[in-house]
């Protein structure tokens, strides 16, 4: 299976899918956002399109600090969800911490989302928690 993450072109897309995938979360939290908010909280993060073949199915979302980098969003389309390419995605955010040289990668995730379980299977752990988060960290 041929698998890349490239530079998304399409923020509007990006936050689409983004809005699709979140709803019942953001409903759950009261969480009021239109696809512009959405485009302008993640427009200075780097952002890129998740391709198989030539088939557009779904987005990430990183931002480097000194020490870490975040995978601050993960969205695979509905459709093609459970077929290895949330893994074969934070692979290639691994890939792009290490060139970098930077120790870690960090996320938050929901805690009644069921992408934790993603992400402990590819290595994560729990760094901490509050109310509404999981905030997991992967050495590398």
């Amino acid at each position: 299976m041929s698998f890349v993450l490239k530079p998304t072109q399409d923020l509007s897309r990006a936050a689409k899918l983004t809005l699709e995938n979140m709803s019942s979360y953001y409903q759950r939290f009261d969480v009021d956002w239109d696809e512009l908010q959405v485009i302008e909280s993640t427009k200075a993060l780097e952002n890129y399109d998740l391709f198989s073949e030539s088939c557009f199915i779904g987005i990430a979302r990183v931002e480097y600090t000194d020490s870490s980098c975040w995978l601050r969003d993960l969205q695979v389309r509905s459709e093609c969800q459970s077929k290895g390419y949330g893994a074969l995605a934070i692979e290639e955010v691994v890939k792009m911490a290490r060139q970098r040289d930077l120790p870690q990668v960090e996320l938050k995730v929901f805690k009644c989302s069921p992408a934790h379980s993603l992400y402990r299977r590819v290595g994560f752990s729990l760094g901490s928690e509050d109310d509404r988060f999981y905030y997991m960290v992967r050495s590398i």
